[in-house]
């Protein structure tokens, strides 16, 4: 299970399926006179997360899930990411950035799938300055 600050992902809410995390490195190559550019560390770079999964409304956690998680992406404030299943990991600070769905096998007008993904960029350790 994995939790994003209040909203848990697991069987019995919002079901992780992936979780994919991408974490960059800054390397620039200045120009330098009668030679070749030669690489320079210039720090780390953009760190993400992206996690996807089902929900299953008639389940489990309805419709408004993914509702409630815009509502408070919208507020602008980072969440801990915290693993569960991995030693109880802590992830630190992230901020989510992008949240996209696609809702199927509709049942009149509800549907009784959604499939989602959550892009989160890092923002801190936990405890850490904001």
């Amino acid at each position: 299970m994995l939790s994003i600050g209040p909203y848990q992902l697991g069987v019995d809410t919002a079901a992780l399926d992936t979780l994919s995390r991408v974490t960059e490195y800054r390397w620039a190559a200045p120009e330098r006179i009668g030679a070749s550019g030669r690489q320079q560390y210039m720090g780390p770079g953009k760190d993400t997360i992206t996690v996807s999964g089902v929900i299953l409304p008639h389940y489990r956690g309805g419709l408004g899930q993914l509702d409630a998680m815009r509502a408070e992406a919208g507020q602008g404030k980072p969440l801990i990411v915290f693993d569960h299943r991995e030693l109880s990991t802590v992830y630190g600070k992230w901020c989510i950035v992008r949240i996209s769905e696609t809702r199927s096998r509709h049942l009149g007008a509800a549907p009784r799938r959604i499939e989602f993904s959550l892009e989160m960029a890092y923002y801190s350790a936990v405890g850490g300055a904001a």
